[in-house]
């Protein structure tokens, strides 16, 4: 945003456009404090297990459960999520920081 305004200070016409594409895009804002971080303290969450009949898996599916009980809008798209079956809740931690260290 920073950038944005000095280019809308100096050069008027890049500065709107830069403006433009970010609100557009939607990038003009920044993601909430807590989005991305992986928190040491976040184990103390109690978590909750949610069954879903194998034929009804479907990346919509989970986005809807998820959502209704985080209280947040989840959308997974294509290429932008990444799954690991677990056997138990338990393993919910494990498994997720073997994820973050392969990616």
């Amino acid at each position: 945003m920073g950038l944005n305004s000095i280019g809308l200070l100096f050069f008027f016409v890049p500065g709107v456009i830069a403006f433009a594409v970010d609100f557009i895009n939607g990038t003009i804002y920044l993601p909430p404090y807590e989005y991305g971080i992986d928190d040491p303290n976040s184990q103390d969450v109690e978590l909750k297990s949610v069954s879903i009949p194998p034929d009804q898996i479907s990346p919509d599916e989970v986005s809807l459960l998820v959502s209704q009980h985080s209280g947040r809008k989840v959308i997974l798209l294509p290429g932008e999520y990444e799954t690991q079956p677990i056997e138990s809740i338990d393993e919910f931690w494990s498994v997720g920081r073997k994820m973050n260290v392969q990616s």
